[in-house]
């Protein structure tokens, strides 16, 4: 690997960071109410949204969404759905066993009081569009190769980490 390669690698792991940040600095108004402030940050989530799919789209990185087609793609998704079902199952009894009754995750959306359009507009579009575009498309496509192992382990451990886990459950 030579110098050029290392520093645009590293160029991209910071992009990455970047836009990470981007998506999480709308989470300060989480508690608005006034109806024109909730409106706009929709508005700019959506934004946010559309402007990680541009970029996504500029850079060569949805590329992957044509694999899509293929009977093979759907059987790897049903086998993901099967395994995150079973892990999620493990996940409850190891919660359990911890006497933890409730994620990190679920517990923070609970106490946010957030407006439901806020809350949809972030965790059902901006969230997976931009936690896509970093940690597969960037951390795995651009800084890792995409077969890379280690950038599978490292992309894994910074998605988990960046949803504060509490808990081994």
């Amino acid at each position: 690997m030579n110098k050029v390669s290392i520093l645009k690698r590293f160029l991209y792991f910071l992009l990455a960071f970047l836009i990470l940040c981007i998506e999480q600095t709308p989470t300060i108004f989480v508690r608005v109410k006034d109806v024109r402030a909730v409106s706009l940050l929709i508005l700019v989530m959506l934004l946010i949204s559309a402007g990680a799919l541009f970029l996504g789209k500029r850079m060569g990185l949805l590329e992957g969404f044509r694999a899509l087609s293929s009977m093979k793609a759907w059987g790897m998704i049903g086998l993901t759905y099967l395994g995150i079902y079973i892990v999620t199952g493990l996940g409850a009894m190891v919660m359990m066993w911890e006497g933890v009754s409730n994620s990190t995750n679920q517990a923070a959306i609970e106490n946010a009081h957030m407006n439901p359009f806020l809350l949809i507009t972030f965790t059902v579009i901006m969230a997976p569009i931009v936690e896509e575009l970093v940690f597969r498309g960037l951390l795995m496509g651009r800084v890792f190769n995409p077969d890379s192992i280690v950038g599978l382990i490292v992309s894994s451990l910074l998605f988990g980490l960046v949803h504060m886990p509490n808990s081994i459950g």
